[in-house]
């Protein structure tokens, strides 16, 4: 990241925090399975161009959490479609980390947030500037921990001036947000990667798979070979998209919570 980034208000309010913070969690990838059969036979997953960010090319990934949905879809049994994770630990050394944000900056812009931000509060207010010890600091502040951050139970000592207004947005953000109208994304950090990540060059913790593939041996084998882990599944059926997400989010949050 930009080592003279403008600190923000957000940043400034977590700068307060004090080692030691909560333990760096992984950073989590999820995609559709053709898009993870692309990643998995050429070993990269792709930044690509964005068009909320003038069509930088980026990689996108929450930390510790699998919170990304693609469009709404009926109950199918069409594979392609199932959600598939990521689970890697990022040598930082061989990645360009562009910036990080407390929640989903993709909603941010689309204005899914409105009833929470004053349009006086551009996206920047909240930009992370320190990757890892942002996203630390952050976790410490709001949530306390790790635990407390995966599932989204917000400190009961939270405390801030009545006139920090851009805390008290995030704040009802994360803790009063319908789920049916702004889903988890609200309070999962989101890293966005200027560069291609390859499998090779990072050490992939999990990859979580829909159970169906499971019974393919020749992409069971791929898994094994690329990433140099077993893959784990997640139960699949004629559900809408929704169900497979959230059967994928639970078996990542488990894993990463145990190993954290």
């Amino acid at each position: 990241m930009k080592p003279n980034a403008p600190i923000g208000h957000f940043e400034k309010f977590i700068s307060s925090a004090v080692p030691p913070y909560p333990p760096v969690l992984p950073l989590v990838h999820v995609t559709h399975s053709i898009w993870a059969d692309k990643i998995l036979k050429s070993g990269i997953i792709e930044a690509t161009p964005c068009k909320e960010f003038s069509n930088e090319p980026l990689a996108y990934f929450f930390y510790g959490a699998a919170r990304y949905r693609g469009s709404p879809k009926p109950a199918s049994t069409l594979s392609a479609w199932l959600p598939f994770a990521f689970v890697i630990k990022l040598d930082r050394t061989k990645v360009n980390i562009k910036r990080a944000y407390p929640f989903d900056t993709g909603a941010f812009k689309q204005n899914k947030y409105a009833d929470f931000f004053h349009p006086a509060m551009p996206l920047n207010d909240f930009l992370l500037t320190e990757g890892d010890i942002s996203a630390q600091k952050c976790v410490q502040t709001f949530f306390g921990d790790n635990k407390g951050y995966l599932s989204e139970s917000t400190r009961a000592d939270l405390k801030y001036p009545p006139s920090n207004f851009h805390i008290n947005s995030y704040v009802e953000l994360i803790s009063n947000g319908k789920p049916d109208e702004v889903d988890h994304r609200r309070s999962a950090i989101e890293f966005q990667i200027g560069s291609d990540v390859k499998l090779q060059q990072h050490e992939v913790i999990s990859v979580v798979v829909p159970e169906r593939l499971m019974d393919d041996l020749d992409f069971v084998n791929l898994v094994r070979k690329v990433c140099k882990v077993e893959p784990v599944s997640y139960k699949n059926s004629k559900a809408p998209s929704d169900f497979h997400y959230g059967q994928l989010f639970e078996v990542v949050d488990q894993m990463i919570s145990k190993k954290s």
